[in-house]
Protein backbone atom coordinates (compact mmCIF):
# COMPACT_ATOMS: atom_id res chain seq x y z
CA UNK A 1 0.00 0.00 0.00
CA UNK A 2 1.48 3.35 -0.73
CA UNK A 3 1.57 5.98 1.71
CA UNK A 4 0.35 9.31 0.78
CA UNK A 5 2.33 12.33 2.31
CA UNK A 6 0.98 15.79 2.33
CA UNK A 7 2.20 19.13 3.37
CA UNK A 8 -0.03 21.80 4.51
CA UNK A 9 1.70 25.29 3.94
CA UNK A 10 0.26 28.19 6.53
CA UNK A 11 0.52 31.61 4.87
CA UNK A 12 -0.61 34.39 5.61
CA UNK A 13 -1.55 37.59 2.74
CA UNK A 14 -2.26 41.05 3.58
CA UNK A 15 -4.21 42.53 1.46
CA UNK A 16 -4.90 46.48 1.21
CA UNK A 17 -8.74 47.68 0.67
CA UNK A 18 -9.44 51.04 -0.01
CA UNK A 19 -12.01 51.16 2.50
CA UNK A 20 -12.44 49.67 6.12
CA UNK A 21 -15.55 47.71 4.38
CA UNK A 22 -16.53 43.85 4.64
CA UNK A 23 -15.63 41.87 1.29
CA UNK A 24 -19.50 41.15 1.21
CA UNK A 25 -20.24 44.27 2.22
CA UNK A 26 -17.24 46.35 -0.30
CA UNK A 27 -19.05 49.62 -1.03
CA UNK A 28 -18.73 52.03 1.69
CA UNK A 29 -21.28 55.15 2.00
CA UNK A 30 -20.36 58.26 2.95
CA UNK A 31 -21.44 58.35 6.38
CA UNK A 32 -18.53 56.15 8.26
CA UNK A 33 -19.16 52.59 9.27
CA UNK A 34 -21.96 52.10 7.10
CA UNK A 35 -21.42 49.36 4.27
CA UNK A 36 -23.67 48.15 1.51
CA UNK A 37 -23.40 45.20 -1.18
CA UNK A 38 -23.27 46.20 -4.39
CA UNK A 39 -27.05 44.99 -5.25
CA UNK A 40 -28.04 47.98 -2.84
CA UNK A 41 -26.46 50.58 -5.05
CA UNK A 42 -28.67 52.20 -7.76
CA UNK A 43 -31.83 50.33 -6.89
CA UNK A 44 -34.11 53.27 -6.18
CA UNK A 45 -34.26 52.87 -2.51
CA UNK A 46 -31.65 55.22 -0.45
CA UNK A 47 -29.62 52.79 2.05
CA UNK A 48 -26.97 55.20 2.84
CA UNK A 49 -28.28 58.09 5.35
CA UNK A 50 -27.17 60.74 2.48
CA UNK A 51 -28.67 58.98 -0.30
CA UNK A 52 -25.43 58.61 -2.01
CA UNK A 53 -25.95 55.36 -3.01
CA UNK A 54 -28.97 56.62 -5.43
CA UNK A 55 -26.62 59.92 -6.59
CA UNK A 56 -28.04 60.29 -10.26
CA UNK A 57 -24.85 60.99 -11.30
CA UNK A 58 -23.18 58.15 -10.11
CA UNK A 59 -25.88 55.77 -11.27
CA UNK A 60 -25.44 57.21 -14.70
CA UNK A 61 -21.92 56.22 -14.56
CA UNK A 62 -22.64 52.45 -13.18
CA UNK A 63 -24.92 52.32 -16.04
CA UNK A 64 -22.05 53.06 -18.81
CA UNK A 65 -20.44 49.68 -19.84
CA UNK A 66 -15.93 50.13 -18.69
CA UNK A 67 -13.86 51.89 -20.60
CA UNK A 68 -12.06 48.78 -21.68
CA UNK A 69 -15.02 46.69 -22.96
CA UNK A 70 -15.67 49.81 -25.48
CA UNK A 71 -12.29 50.29 -26.25
CA UNK A 72 -11.61 46.56 -27.11
CA UNK A 73 -14.79 46.55 -29.23
CA UNK A 74 -13.99 49.51 -31.31
CA UNK A 75 -10.14 47.85 -31.88
CA UNK A 76 -11.95 44.07 -32.54
CA UNK A 77 -14.22 45.79 -35.30
CA UNK A 78 -12.65 49.09 -36.25
CA UNK A 79 -12.82 48.27 -40.04
CA UNK A 80 -16.50 48.21 -40.26
CA UNK A 81 -17.54 50.44 -36.97
CA UNK A 82 -15.58 53.67 -37.87
CA UNK A 83 -16.48 53.87 -41.48
CA UNK A 84 -19.30 52.61 -42.08
CA UNK A 85 -21.64 52.70 -38.23
CA UNK A 86 -19.67 55.53 -36.30
CA UNK A 87 -18.59 57.32 -39.16
CA UNK A 88 -17.94 60.72 -38.69
CA UNK A 89 -21.26 62.03 -38.51
CA UNK A 90 -23.45 64.25 -36.12
CA UNK A 91 -24.25 63.58 -32.76
CA UNK A 92 -28.06 62.96 -33.91
CA UNK A 93 -26.81 59.90 -36.05
CA UNK A 94 -24.70 58.00 -33.41
CA UNK A 95 -27.64 58.22 -31.72
CA UNK A 96 -30.50 56.97 -34.37
CA UNK A 97 -27.80 54.37 -34.55
CA UNK A 98 -27.92 53.45 -30.60
CA UNK A 99 -31.26 53.35 -30.68
CA UNK A 100 -31.51 51.24 -33.42
CA UNK A 101 -29.25 49.04 -31.44
CA UNK A 102 -31.30 48.88 -28.44
CA UNK A 103 -34.29 48.01 -30.73
CA UNK A 104 -33.33 45.26 -31.95
CA UNK A 105 -32.48 46.59 -35.24
CA UNK A 106 -29.70 43.94 -36.33
CA UNK A 107 -30.71 43.23 -39.85
CA UNK A 108 -29.99 46.69 -40.63
CA UNK A 109 -26.81 46.56 -39.29
CA UNK A 110 -25.59 43.90 -41.17
CA UNK A 111 -26.40 45.43 -44.50
CA UNK A 112 -23.79 48.54 -43.07
CA UNK A 113 -21.45 46.08 -43.18
CA UNK A 114 -21.14 44.44 -39.56
CA UNK A 115 -19.25 41.36 -39.13
CA UNK A 116 -21.67 38.20 -38.24
CA UNK A 117 -19.82 38.15 -34.58
CA UNK A 118 -20.31 41.50 -33.53
CA UNK A 119 -23.80 41.71 -32.90
CA UNK A 120 -24.14 40.54 -29.15
CA UNK A 121 -21.30 42.78 -28.01
CA UNK A 122 -22.77 45.85 -29.71
CA UNK A 123 -26.34 44.92 -28.53
CA UNK A 124 -24.55 44.79 -24.95
CA UNK A 125 -22.45 48.01 -25.44
CA UNK A 126 -24.50 50.27 -26.41
CA UNK A 127 -27.52 49.47 -24.99
CA UNK A 128 -25.88 50.28 -21.89
CA UNK A 129 -24.58 53.42 -23.15
CA UNK A 130 -28.29 54.02 -24.39
CA UNK A 131 -29.80 53.36 -20.78
CA UNK A 132 -27.25 55.54 -19.07
CA UNK A 133 -28.92 58.81 -20.13
CA UNK A 134 -26.95 59.29 -23.53
CA UNK A 135 -29.51 60.90 -25.80
CA UNK A 136 -31.59 62.72 -23.06
CA UNK A 137 -29.36 65.88 -23.53
CA UNK A 138 -29.32 65.69 -27.32
CA UNK A 139 -31.85 67.41 -29.22
CA UNK A 140 -31.93 67.04 -32.63
CA UNK A 141 -35.42 69.12 -33.08
CA UNK A 142 -36.84 72.25 -31.84
CA UNK A 143 -39.37 70.54 -30.05
CA UNK A 144 -37.54 67.65 -29.00
CA UNK A 145 -38.06 68.48 -25.39
CA UNK A 146 -41.45 68.43 -25.15
CA UNK A 147 -41.59 65.05 -26.63
CA UNK A 148 -42.17 61.78 -24.11
CA UNK A 149 -39.62 58.88 -24.10
CA UNK A 150 -41.69 57.37 -26.40
CA UNK A 151 -41.98 59.92 -28.83
CA UNK A 152 -38.56 60.59 -28.83
CA UNK A 153 -37.51 56.66 -29.43
CA UNK A 154 -39.90 56.60 -32.16
CA UNK A 155 -38.31 59.85 -33.94
CA UNK A 156 -34.93 58.20 -33.76
CA UNK A 157 -35.73 54.88 -34.64
CA UNK A 158 -37.37 56.17 -37.96
CA UNK A 159 -33.98 58.67 -37.98
CA UNK A 160 -31.95 55.06 -38.39
CA UNK A 161 -34.01 53.71 -41.78
CA UNK A 162 -33.43 57.18 -43.28
CA UNK A 163 -29.52 56.45 -42.75
CA UNK A 164 -29.48 53.06 -43.77
CA UNK A 165 -31.68 54.01 -47.09
CA UNK A 166 -28.96 56.40 -47.99
CA UNK A 167 -26.38 54.19 -47.37
CA UNK A 168 -27.66 51.66 -50.04
CA UNK A 169 -28.71 54.13 -52.39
Amino acid sequence: MKKKHFLFLNAFVTVERGNDCPESQPWPCRTPRICLSFDFICDGEPDCPDEYDEDPEMCTAKLRPAQEHLAGFIHRYQNWLVPKFLGYGTPEELAAKLVGVKSGKEMELFLLGMPLGAWSELYTLFHRIYISGFLDNLEPAENFQSLNRQQKEEFWRNHIYQQVKRFLD
